[in-house]
């Protein structure tokens, strides 16, 4: 290696040596060679083209997707001496500009720059008046389609490489396959391109997948490993709720300070978070994939995904920012194989319909009669497209021959029709569906990586194609088979018994989820146990002296332990693990934290009662088959009431639920009497409601409920102690961003379960009592609202409350003058109905897609009947649901411009999507 460079680096850096791949690198950059390289997240690839830009004649330009990051990366080199400098959408346009004059008088050695920037105008007028020596592209992967973080933007870049006479080109990512690599180097159109690939293995990394089945099991996992963790640590969420949630139960549940980080938060929130994070005032961040490109925290000791990545590139990309200091660190994946749903959703909806596509065109052909330069926000206004999908519409157009883009100025798109027939979309249509099918392939390939009982360390070099030995010192959790080498052999019965269920699992000829492992080793009469022929596995009936409930709590602790793990996709099953499979040959007893088992003597009753045809089992089972009471009490000869016994005794104990028996409306009535019960007798409950309801009612719903504390008291008891099921079961007040003081939603509207997006508690009453005329809803609804103003001082100064007038005029009722009213009463606030009035009819908002189509929606829609009522007052504006925040917006608008002292909002519920 040249002396010379080792004396740059220490000059500007102040390091004695290179890392792997970094000299390699800029000998080829020096020697104007375009390069790619490929080199792990956190082992210096920006330095190769920092220091080659301090060695080259002219300007490095670099093009990076981290406008967020940009400042930092630009402030460090500033501290070292080196000029530099970016360009992006933060700056105001005057310091655009003369940023643009320095560069093309020389100023600066490194500019960093969005890939959007290179279709603005002014700014490729000023490169063409300097020298570019060198063309960097971070995060090269994002222009390969065959990528994981597929950008269009960024094949803007070789045509715009040809625009400024052609410099030296090099390529740079942490994460990219072979086939990405080539992908790479044809998109970027370099030219004998010298590949640098250092290697995909970090032995300091600890590789860990822990099954969690459902929600409650995650939050219980993660509190487990952030108690055991010294260090930072990131947590990446699927999606923004989740990361915010995530951050509040970190803060609530495990008391350790922690952040939240998605791309729904304003630019100065983002930048705080990053920040405190960065300086060790929190140690965990919560975080959806926005966070963490360019991030360099040296004590990372774990990341931890909260959910399933969508491909093996990103995964080890994120799971890289930890360990950088050389330190023992962890990648862990809490896996459950529902949020497989979730990133199919996203894959399925990442681009625009054809019928979008075209709808764009004539709107397009519309607007150029004006003008050839449009506004992006009427573009969305009118078409419905986000910005992503609004780009990718416009590639697609572009690719179809229909037009071109003259570039970007003042804030505005240029475009020319170059044909004004409806455009011909087959090749870009087959181009989305094939890249749609590889992202599924990539998904199915990280799902098989966190099934694998083999090697994961191994499993993630032969995807990069890196065929280095998997050698570390803590290699993977499929790695510990011997951890119950010196144990004991299992002896007595309750040591046998969780054997048995592994050896089901083991010998069934198909495999069965928790519920039927669960029938099978109780030894069930249901049909579709009998169906599959389940019933005549020699372990069938093994373990009927006991309850389904307990053998289901069994089969968690298994699942808990890692002894057994859940596999699959839309009906997940059960499998053995590597530590399982171990226990099971070598029969081992393990501790395991058991519920309370019968004893040998009721085991024996039970059996003598099983043989005599008695319990209720029968019933259960007849009822799992879906039979009505009357039919269930007709096939066993037994009496209506009876059998009523029987089921009151299942619904309480969690294994049937109580809604198969009674209807909605007596449901809720029963639900609000029972707030004003003793808890003694059912006379004195039936007394609080209408005739109409049955004693039989009654019965189902109090068992319901006490199924429901069984449920939480156990659940509660497994979280050792921790508050996580009455965190999880109650709702969490978000706060709403917006042209007011102050503004709150009580909590979430939805969230996403797998790929469903389901309502939350509170929003399932919202949605009943806004959609589904139940009116009787609206008071427990503003008894929540009431409760949490008097518990918010910046709500309850409030001296006037106006409802957010209706859309809809055709309802019952209307659901936020009628929540009003309750509100008002309780608070003591005074009410207006008719301040705040509609000036005209406007659409509901929930049918738009955009929130440039919700602000024309409703914009100059209110108006102020009476000056005098707001003028000075501190107004508080009420609605059921926020969703874009575009009509409370305008609303408070109209309101702060009547002459209001202060106004704050309050809504009920947040959709998930709001952001």
């Amino acid at each position: 290696m040249p002396l010379y460079l080792e004396d740059a680096l220490h000059q500007h850096f102040g390091f004695s040596s290179f890392r792997t791949g970094q000299h390699e690198a800029m000998l080829a950059v020096l020697a104007q060679h375009d390069a790619l390289v490929v080199m792990p997240t956190g082992s210096g690839k920006s330095l190769v083209y920092q220091l080659s830009a301090l060695l080259l004649p002219g300007l490095t330009l670099v093009i990076s997707p981290l406008i967020a990051l940009m400042k930092d990366q630009v402030d460090a080199l500033t501290a070292r001496n080196i000029a530099a400098t970016f360009i992006n959408s933060t700056l105001l346009s005057n310091e655009q500009q003369a940023r643009l004059a320095q560069i093309v008088q020389g100023a600066y050695k490194i500019v960093y720059v969005a890939p959007e920037r290179l279709s603005n105008v002014a700014f490729r007028d000023a490169l063409k008046q300097t020298r570019v020596s060198l063309l960097a592209v971070d995060e090269a992967h994002c222009i390969s389609q065959w990528g994981h973080d597929f950008r269009p933007e960024y094949l803007r870049i070789r045509e715009f490489v040809a625009s400024i006479q052609r410099p030296t080109v090099t390529a740079l990512t942490a994460t990219a396959t072979p086939q990405v690599q080539s992908d790479i180097i044809d998109q970027l159109g370099l030219v004998n391109a010298t590949r640098i690939v250092t290697g995909f293995n970090r032995p300091n990394l600890a590789l860990r997948v822990r099954c969690t089945p459902n929600e409650a099991a995650k939050y219980r996992e993660l509190e487990n490993i952030l108690r055991a963790t010294q260090g930072s640590v990131i947590v990446y969420a699927g999606t923004r709720r989740d990361a915010e949630q995530v951050a509040e139960f970190c803060n609530e549940v495990v008391k350790t300070p922690a952040a939240f980080y998605h791309a729904g938060m304003e630019d100065d929130e983002r930048t705080r978070a990053q920040d405190d994070f960065m300086r060790g005032d929190v140690s965990i961040i919560a975080a959806t994939n926005a966070f963490g490109m360019g991030v360099d925290k040296s004590d990372i000791r774990a990341v931890i995904h909260f959910a399933l990545p969508s491909t093996v590139e990103a995964y080890y990309q994120e799971i890289g920012r930890a360990g950088r200091d050389g330190n023992p660190a962890y990648g862990i994946l809490l896996y459950s194989p529902e949020d497989r749903a979730l990133q199919e959703w996203f894959i399925e909806n990442d681009a625009p319909e054809p019928r979008q596509v075209r709808s764009l065109f004539q709107t397009i052909c519309r607007l150029v009669r004006t003008s050839n330069w449009i506004s992006p926000f009427v573009l969305q206004r009118d078409s419905g497209l986000n910005d992503s999908k609004l780009q990718l519409a416009l590639r697609q157009l572009e690719i179809a021959g229909a037009l071109g883009r003259l570039g970007d100025a003042h804030g505005l798109i240029g475009i020319e029709v170059i044909s004004n027939t409806n455009p011909n979309l087959t090749e870009s249509q087959a181009d989305t569906e094939r890249r749609r099918a590889h992202r599924r392939r990539q998904l199915a390939r990280m799902i098989e990586y966190a099934e694998t009982n083999a090697c994961r360390r191994k499993f993630i070099l032969d995807y990069f194609g890196d065929a280095s030995e998997p050698i570390a010192p803590d290699c993977c959790d499929n790695h510990f088979t011997t951890t119950f080498a010196s144990a004991r052999p299992a002896k007595a019965e309750e040591e046998w018994m969780p054997l048995v269920l592994l050896e089901i699992v083991r010998t069934l000829p198909r495999p069965v989820g928790c519920d039927k492992l669960a029938m099978i080793a109780k030894g069930s009469q249901a049909q579709e146990i009998q169906k599959f022929g389940y019933n005549k596995h020699r372990y069938y009936g093994k373990l009927a002296d006991y309850t389904l409930t307990q053998l289901a709590d069994i089969i968690q602790e298994l699942l808990r332990h890692g002894l057994l793990k859940i596999i699959g996709g839309e009906y997940p099953v059960v499998a053995l693990s590597v530590h399982g499979a171990e226990v099971l040959r070598k029969r081992i007893a393990i501790d395991l934290n058991l519920p309370a088992l019968p004893s040998q003597e009721i085991r024996a009753e039970k059996r003598a009662m099983r043989q005599a045809g008695g319990t209720i089992e029968r019933t259960f089972e007849l009822a799992q088959k879906g039979l009505l009471i009357e039919q269930i009490a007709q096939s066993r000869g037994l009496a209506i009431s009876t059998i009523l016994g029987h089921l009151e005794q299942l619904v309480a104990a969690g294994r049937i639920e109580a809604d198969r028996f009674i209807d909605t409306n007596a449901r809720e009535l029963i639900l609000a009497a029972m707030k004003n019960w003793d808890g003694q007798w059912l006379s004195s409950l039936k007394e609080l409601m209408p005739e109409v309801i049955t004693y039989d009612q009654i019965r189902f719903v109090v068992a319901a409920q006490k199924a429901r504390k069984n449920e939480s008291a156990s659940l509660s008891s497994e979280s050792s102690g921790s508050s996580i099921i009455e965190f999880l079961s109650r709702a969490h007040p978000k706060p709403l961003r917006g042209p007011w003081s102050v503004g709150f939603a009580l909590d979430f509207h939805d969230k996403f379960v797998g790929g469903k997006k389901v309502r939350t508690e509170l929003g399932e009453l919202v949605y009943r009592f806004k959609y589904c005329n139940e009116e009787s809803l609206g008071e427990a609804i503003a008894e929540r609202l009431a409760n949490f103003i008097r518990t918010h001082p910046d709500l309850s100064d409030a001296n006037l409350l106006l409802p957010i007038p209706s859309t809809e005029k055709e309802r019952a009722y209307d659901p936020v003058p009628v929540l009003a009213r309750w509100v008002s009463k309780r608070n003591y606030i005074a009410l207006s109905e008719t301040t705040l009035v509609k000036t005209r009819r406007t659409q509901p908002q929930k049918e738009m897609q955009v929130l440039a189509q919700k602000s024309a929606n409703v914009a100059g829609a209110f108006r102020i009947t009476d000056a005098n009522q707001v003028r000075g007052r501190r107004v508080l504006l009420l609605d059921d649901l926020y969703d874009s925040g575009a009509t409370l917006a305008e609303a408070a608008r109209v309101v702060q411009s009547a002459g209001a002292y202060q106004v704050a909002v309050l809504t009920v519920t947040k959709t998930i999507h709001s952001d």
